[in-house]
């Protein structure tokens, strides 16, 4: 593939990836709602050695989850503020990046992306036919992988 690049607003800080991403994640946790203002994030999760930065080091804050009490470091744009990658403590061999120059260039259809923390969803947030969703997390407290469930219809989340 060729490589994809991506930037914070001001362009500053700036990467490419060299591979598709490993797994694409839409994470409705409080954390990711609170870090984009938005419903959720979406996460492409590349290996970390298929994430090159092209222009200036990124600034670094390291976030521990509420949920499950995990380092998260966000990397981001000391001039502009943009958070360009995150890591994640329990996957610490791959780094989820979200700021492409062309944002649609990797799938996100239900057989290509997992939901995850839909129990934080928001309510009216639409949760496609065929999604594959996790209440949680996909691993539980031990670290063992969950199944996730698929959906049959579309939900759309109430309380």
């Amino acid at each position: 593939m060729k490589p994809e690049a991506g930037q914070c607003l001001c362009g500053r800080v700036a990467y490419q990836v060299i591979d598709a991403p490993q797994k694409v994640m839409i994470c409705h946790c409080t954390f990711c709602q609170r870090a984009t203002g938005a419903a959720y994030m979406i996460d492409a999760l590349f290996r970390a050695a298929d994430v090159l930065l092209t222009a200036s080091e990124p600034a670094k804050y390291t976030h521990v989850s509420d949920t499950s009490g995990k380092k998260i470091p966000v990397h981001f744009c000391r001039t502009c503020g943009t958070k360009n990658h995150l890591q994640l403590e329990i996957l610490p061999d791959f780094v989820g990046v979200g700021t492409f120059d062309n944002p649609d260039w990797f799938d996100r259809s239900p057989a290509a992306a997992t939901h995850i923390f839909v129990a934080s969803a928001l309510q009216g947030t639409v949760l496609p036919i065929g999604a594959r969703v996790f209440e949680h997390g996909p691993v539980d407290e031990t670290g063992t992988r969950l199944s996730p469930e698929v959906l049959p219809e579309h939900r759309i989340i109430t309380r």
